[in-house]
């Protein structure tokens, strides 16, 4: 049995989305994101600044020095905007017959497959919380790797378990 439709989608996320991802408990990935847009963005408007300006002079040097300048800061500032967006968030997948959690990036076309990110037996996890409806899962190292909300009692008591015979609860 996967409980991958129940782990993902759950109408009890206490927030009120229908979607639960996977998530890290600090912001330093949304601050990091922020800081490489906003760079990206200067830099655009650097290069749109460059040309602008008043008093240049028509030289040839100069003007080739402002191309080159332009040609390099802009795709740095489109490269900085581009990579700045926010990566697809990963799926959580809980094999019971296998006792295996697994964080998977769903693919990105049609053309290309899933990617398992993170593997791990639940004999291998750190710690495993459980409060109401969620369950929180750690590794050794003291890392989040799921937050799972529960919404099937039947699925949790299945999970619950599975975990509690690999000694975790």
């Amino acid at each position: 049995m996967v409980a991958t439709t129940d782990a993902m989608f759950s109408d009890t996320y206490p927030h009120g989305s229908v979607f639960a991802p996977v998530r890290t408990v600090d912001g330093r990935r949304w601050l990091a994101r922020g800081a490489q847009r906003f760079s990206g963005i200067v830099m655009v408007m650097a290069v749109v600044g460059l040309w602008l300006q008043p008093g240049g002079a028509f030289e040839q040097d100069v003007m080739l020095f402002k191309l080159a300048l332009s040609a390099f800061m802009g795709m740095a500032g489109v490269a900085l905007i581009q990579g700045a967006r926010r990566k697809r968030s990963l799926e959580v997948e809980i094999d019971l017959e296998r006792d295996v959690l697994r964080l998977v990036r769903p693919a990105a076309s049609m053309f290309s497959s899933p990617v398992v990110v993170r593997r791990c037996a639940f004999s291998n996890l750190g710690t495993v919380d459980v409060v109401s409806h969620m369950v929180r899962m750690w590794d050794k190292r003291g890392e989040l790797l799921a937050e799972v909300p529960l919404a099937d009692p039947e699925t949790r008591y299945a999970l619950l378990c599975a975990l509690s015979a690999h000694g975790k609860i």
